[in-house]
């Protein structure tokens, strides 16, 4: 059972992709980040290693904030209407704002990154 905050955030995940603010996957999310579009960067619980650790360095390039959420790939992507998938940008900062104070306290993983 999903979280009521979680669920919220999920919710708020689904309106951004409709209203088209959505970089959705790592290619979508990290070309956001390189063009300097993206506002914050989610990662799902069970993303790849690999991928959770090269996102983190391009968005550290871009000095964009990445939080990961307890939520799965699978969760992640039916809240969008997609396929599971572990990276969301958002690249609205009213969306990413909003965002931020739904996800439930977690330290900003992004400066966790040991290389």
């Amino acid at each position: 059972m999903i979280q009521p905050e979680m669920q919220r955030l999920l919710q708020l995940f689904g309106m951004a992709r409709r209203a088209g603010k959505v970089a959705q996957g790592f290619d979508a999310a990290a070309g956001a980040l390189i063009k300097g579009e993206a506002a914050e960067v989610f990662r799902a619980a069970d993303c790849a290693p690999r991928t959770q650790r090269n996102i983190a360095r391009i968005a550290e390039e871009a000095g964009a904030p990445v939080l990961d959420i307890p939520c799965t790939r699978a969760e992640l992507g039916k809240a969008i209407g997609c396929p599971p998938t572990g990276i969301l940008a958002l690249t609205d900062r009213n969306f990413a704002k909003k965002a931020r104070t739904l996800v439930p306290a977690m330290p900003d993983s992004s400066k966790e990154e040991n290389g």
